[in-house]
């Protein structure tokens, strides 16, 4: 018998994989991809994704959790003066350490920023709050009495040296920042929610500054405070113990055992007049039921939404006021898809 001509040369029929092109037998020389090691934040993050918290049973209404441990806030580090003067009508002016922090806020700023910008219109406004706080910690005795005899190019000069000596740091350098950073996330950035580990979201407390504000704020240029424990709460679990205060010689303002409210630490800032809070992150068991619980809602508004939308359009034309300006708002959230958020303040 002939032999088959979809055999090889030799006749004998080919062997599946016999061959091979040129193309993979270089790639099988590749050496492999070294895997990505991760830190330990990463490991641990990583982690309590592995935790299932919507198979969890349900607490009672009205309570958030059974148990709950966490270490406090991490406060912003203490100022550090460089004795650079400010000058003030030519000549330059000694200040103590607290004057030459607030000083310094304000030579930190960038001139070309919306705050101090010559075109834009809140630099009254910034120069005017800031030098009115910048007093008080002067005192009347002070030497200093106008804003436009104040020169602080050469701490703005000090702090550009400053960065750009950031900017050229050594990879060592670096890495040890990342280290004292990641050190700050693993001793206080996370929490036990009812004995299941959970990440804090904003757990570093603001750092004293100038306060901004979004577009022409009335109280922008303000001095943000410092914050101390003394102005700090402490949530935790009834049978847990609160966290130790790590600033030496202070003590928390008070501490509290309230199972029904989501916060850890809270505290008053001074320019708004309210109140903030620590939370857990976004990806935590206590966020991720809050938007369950919305999906949930969303799912049954689908099997009515058509009746909701004939309601509210036959409403527009309502005699009654209050009802045409509810469907109206109506109207508006369903066609531009607009989130409702909580009510603000006049000065917000």
């Amino acid at each position: 018998a002939a032999p088959s001509k979809k055999g090889s040369k030799s006749g004998g029929a080919k062997k599946p994989g016999a061959k091979r092109g040129k193309r993979e037998e270089e790639g099988s020389s590749k050496p492999l991809r070294k895997a990505k090691e991760l830190s330990t934040v990463q490991r641990l993050d990583e982690a309590i994704k592995a935790f299932h918290w919507w198979t969890i049973p349900e607490l009672p209404e009205g309570q958030v959790f059974r148990t709950l441990e966490h270490n406090g806030v991490q406060f912003a580090a203490e100022y550090e003066a460089h004795g650079v003067p400010l000058v003030y009508d030519g000549e330059e002016v000694a200040l103590s350490r607290e004057e030459e922090e607030v000083a310094t806020y304000y030579a930190a700023m960038p001139e070309d920023g919306p705050q101090l910008s010559e075109q834009g219109e809140q630099r009254g406004i910034f120069q005017k709050n800031f030098f009115a706080d910048f007093k008080k910690v002067l005192g009347r005795g002070s030497v200093i009495k106008s804003f436009a005899k104040c020169d602080f190019s050469r701490i703005r000069a000090h702090l550009e040296r400053e960065r750009a000596a950031k900017k050229a740091a050594s990879d060592v350098e670096k890495k040890e920042a990342r280290g004292v950073k990641e050190g700050e996330q693993l001793r206080i950035g996370y929490a036990l929610l009812d004995g299941q580990l959970q990440k804090v979201g904003n757990f570093r407390m603001e750092p004293p500054s100038l306060f901004r504000g979004r577009g022409k704020h009335p109280k922008t240029g303000t001095l943000k405070q410092r914050t101390l424990p003394e102005q700090v709460s402490i949530n935790v679990g009834a049978c847990n113990a609160p966290p130790r205060c790590d600033v030496p010689g202070h003590a928390w303002m008070s501490v509290q055992h309230d199972d029904t409210v989501t916060w850890l630490s809270s505290w008053h800032e001074n320019v708004m007049s309210q109140n903030k809070y620590v939370m857990l992150a976004a990806n935590s068991r206590l966020k991720g039921k809050s938007d369950f619980h919305k999906f949930q809602k969303a799912q049954q508004l689908k099997g009515c939404i058509d009746r909701v939308r004939r309601d509210y359009r036959r409403n527009l034309d309502s005699a009654d006021a209050r009802t045409a300006q509810l469907a109206t708002a109506m109207w508006l959230i369903d066609v531009y898809a607009l989130r409702v958020g909580g009510e603000k303040q006049e000065d917000e």
